[in-house]
């Protein structure tokens, strides 16, 4: 196997004070620049991102006093001087005005302080800036005290509504995550009446259906986000006319644009704008159409209905548990490694490194590589293996997809352009860190399942061990006659309700190891396509499986 010694690479110094007291780095490759992403962990504390240039200091240069500061708010956050950080948040904003997370967490101090009006201010100016990371709004705990009022779920849509070319078509399963779609908001003292249902009115006579021109799927998108800015606005100041109006021009070029993802949010706006008018035959009309259209979402769309107040209209009628039902066992298609989509961007290469706490650098330590899957990203996949690897003592290394599709990501089609990224990656902690070279496991979900099946099978004197969690096996029967496989230890985790194909394909694989000689767990959970509800537990074990422990 080729060490790769020849290629470029990134001098990155290691970011400290994280949660758990675990560093966390990122490595970016690029042609045109090289950077490095220092991220700061902290539990509940938005993901501070700062961006800086690589710089080459000697031994005797002091921090800039940028570093200083990130270092000093991480330590007044975690020791619950919210007053002192929100000074330190607003001097660091003040050197980078343009920096979105700098905003971000100026934010969530005024929050944590009870500012809310100021914590809005500096969440919209946020969002105006790029912020995009709807998940990571809802489920960070600064924000715990606002997050039931409308003005909080409209930040929330405004995110979605300008993330919506986010679809999953043609290209793979997106990670199980709550993705809302851009719903309107709307007053409480607006509502109508309850005994009063427009949907049973007479309807007046409707006009001849216009052609709508049909755009790009980014051209599409751009308008809908467009229309969704102003339907937000409008509904919020309770003109649910118009509102339903805006929501059927952004679905009518959807429609044109034949753009599963994008029909299916567009018809979820008017789904809620017709459960706000009471037109309850509409209303349930277009949910059905957002539920066959496959959802749009990267989460489960089942939880978005549960927890969405624009359908309380409709949550009591029979058709409402059946389409309910009919979203919980929504799945979009199994993941590929072959196939990209037409809203994919292609983007550098980088990857995170996760050191967990104690740990002895004077020994050498296990080295768990985990890929994610299709729709996620590497900060999602870290979390997920973050506590298993921290228990047998593993530094985690979390490479990322170089197609980004709206704020996730996936790893396109090319095999050895992501096997060069990945063994290079690997490459690159073994020279900085103190890594065991017999004790190197490459792990992955649904569609990094398939590329931890792929990489370990093409690189077998190389990884311990494998761990395809969800993901299919499309390797060739000669791809098992290297002798090293022999060698691997393979651990083979599936959910017992996932996609006949990826049960199969498993049980394929097992018996293809266990004849080259390969020791091999086959493990089933209950669930779908996505990881055990208790991961932690099962990931560990996985692991001491696989490094023999």
């Amino acid at each position: 196997m080729s060490t790769r010694k020849g290629l470029k690479r990134v001098i990155a110094s290691d970011g400290r004070g994280m949660a758990r007291d675990e560093a966390s780095v990122w490595i970016i490759r690029s042609s045109a620049e090289r950077r490095v992403r220092v991220m700061a962990a902290a539990v509940g504390l938005a993901v501070a991102v700062f961006w800086s240039p690589v710089t080459y200091a000697g031994p005797d240069e002091k921090p800039a006093s940028l570093t200083a500061l990130q270092k000093q708010l991480r330590s007044e956050y975690r020791s619950g001087n919210y007053e002192a950080a929100l000074k330190t948040a607003e001097k660091i904003q003040a050197m980078q005005p343009n920096e979105v997370y700098a905003m971000y967490n100026v934010a969530c101090m005024n929050c944590l302080l009870g500012k809310h009006d100021e914590a809005y201010k500096w969440l919209e100016k946020a969002i105006d800036a790029g912020y995009r990371d709807a998940d990571g709004l809802i489920e960070d705990s600064d924000f715990r005290t606002i997050r039931g009022e409308d003005r909080f779920r409209a930040l929330i849509r405004r995110i979605r509504a300008a993330t919506s070319d986010t679809t999953k078509h043609g290209g793979g399963v997106a990670d199980v995550r709550k993705k809302d779609p851009p719903a309107p908001e709307k007053k409480a003292g607006n509502r109508q009446p309850e005994d009063e249902d427009e949907g049973d009115k007479p309807k007046p006579e409707t006009k001849p259906k216009k052609v709508v021109k049909k755009l790009s799927p980014q051209e599409a998108s751009e308008k809908i986000n467009e229309l969704t800015q102003e339907l937000i606005k409008v509904s919020s100041e309770g003109d649910k006319d118009k509102a339903l109006d805006l929501a059927t021009k952004a679905y009518e070029i959807a429609k044109a644009s034949e753009v599963g993802g994008l029909i299916s949010l567009t018809s979820y706006n008017m789904a809620c704008m017709h459960a706000l008018k009471k037109n309850t035959d509409e209303a349930f009309k277009y949910l059905e159409e957002a539920i066959g259209a496959g959802g749009g979402f990267t989460r489960d769309m089942a939880a978005q209905m549960e927890g969405d107040s624009d359908l309380d209209h409709i949550r009591k009628d029979a058709r409402y548990k059946k389409l309910l039902e009919k979203a919980k066992n929504l799945r979009p298609p199994a993941a590929r490694v072959g196939q990209r989509g037409s809203a994919d961007k292609k983007v550098g290469f980088r990857y995170e490194v996760t050191t967990p706490k104690g740990l002895n650098k004077s020994k050498a330590a296990p080295l768990v590589v985990a890929l994610h899957g299709f729709g996620s990203s590497a900060m999602e996949e870290k979390e997920t293996w973050r506590e298993a690897a921290a228990r047998v003592g593993a530094i985690l290394l979390t490479p990322q997809g170089t197609n980004q599709r709206g704020s996730s990501y996936n790893w396109g089609d090319n095999l050895d352009e992501i096997e060069e990224n990945i063994m290079s990656a690997i490459d690159d902690v073994m020279d900085k860190q103190n890594i065991d070279k017999k004790k190197i496991v490459i792990a992955g979900f649904s569609q990094g399942g398939q590329i931890a099946y792929a990489l370990a099978l093409r690189n077998p004197d190389t990884f311990c061990g494998v761990i395809p969690v969800c993901g299919l096996c499309k390797e060739s029967e000669s791809s098992f006659d290297d002798d090293a496989v022999k060698n691997l230890r393979v651990c083979i985790l599936y959910g017992s309700d996932d996609e006949d194909e990826i049960l199969d394909s498993n049980r394929k694989a097992a018996e293809k190891f266990k004849q080259s000689g390969a020791k091999v767990s086959v493990k089933a959970y209950d669930g779908g396509h996505a990881y055990p509800s208790d991961a932690d537990e099962m990931l560990a074990d996985a692991l001491k499986f696989v490094l023999n422990k």
